[in-house]
């Protein structure tokens, strides 16, 4: 979906209007605009350690938010934590915490979305994570691997 940035210039009387109202009416109606035509209001941008991402998942047994790119960044994995440490400047924003690379026996194929397994599903200290391949490369869809049970580092 194409990105757009909505720009306004206003009249000195305009500018104390909106400094009078917040520009909550301004926004509001920007949002609806947006909203008709099947679009979004994004709420919040953060570094994430790569160029792009294709798909973020949630681990929330482990707090960890796995930020996946495709063959665009060679098949990475960045593992996002909220910085909690009292006093560091970057306290209650993302941080990237580890970058994975893709297993050595996964070629650097269209991955565009990641499965994380519940802690119930661990085996061995183990479970799945799991590769979606949108390209369906040599009739995969999925891949599958295994990741350390737990917070691991």
């Amino acid at each position: 979906m194409p990105k757009y940035l909505i720009t306004a210039t206003y009249t000195s009387e305009g500018a104390k209007g909106l400094l009078w109202d917040s520009g909550t009416k301004r926004r509001e109606a920007a949002e609806q605009a947006i909203k008709s035509v099947g679009g979004f209001k994004r709420v919040a941008t953060f570094p994430g350690g790569q160029s792009s991402v294709m798909d973020l998942s949630f681990d929330r047994e482990t707090g960890y938010l796995w930020a996946y790119c495709d063959n665009t960044c060679g098949n990475r994995a960045a593992v996002l934590q909220i910085d909690a440490l009292a006093s560091s400047p970057a306290r209650g924003r993302f941080t990237l915490s580890r970058l994975f690379d893709r297993p050595g026996t996964m070629p650097d194929i269209n991955n565009e979305g990641i499965a994380i397994a519940p802690e119930a599903e661990c085996s061995n200290g183990r479970k799945a994570f799991i590769w979606a391949d949108d390209a369906a490369t040599g009739g995969n869809s999925l891949r599958r691997d295994a990741i350390p049970c737990g917070r691991f580092f």
